[in-house]
């Protein structure tokens, strides 16, 4: 685990002009109960919102130092890293 490490944050929001509030209100509420957030960080190697489900492969990595750089800072190396994508080939 890198000390400190960098951390991912997710979220999730209902547009002022969504169609079906209550479906989305329903959709983020399932999202983030334990038998949602099972089903997204299981595959994903992330760490669940809950605690509960995450993947096996991560329960010795608990304990870590998030870095603190701010998301201006990481923006501000976006055209950068980008490019250096597109140089080695990602598409």
């Amino acid at each position: 685990m890198p000390n400190p490490a960098h951390v991912n944050i997710s979220a999730a929001a209902v547009s002022k002009y969504a169609k079906n509030k209550s479906a989305a209100i329903q959709l983020i509420e399932f999202l983030a109960s334990p038998n949602g957030s099972r089903g997204i960080a299981g595959p994903t190697f992330e760490f669940p919102l809950t605690g509960v489900g995450g993947s096996t492969y991560l329960k010795g990595m608990t304990k870590f130092t998030p870095d603190n750089v701010t998301i201006s800072q990481l923006s501000a190396l976006n055209p950068k890293a980008i490019q250096l994508m597109a140089q080695a080939g990602w598409q």
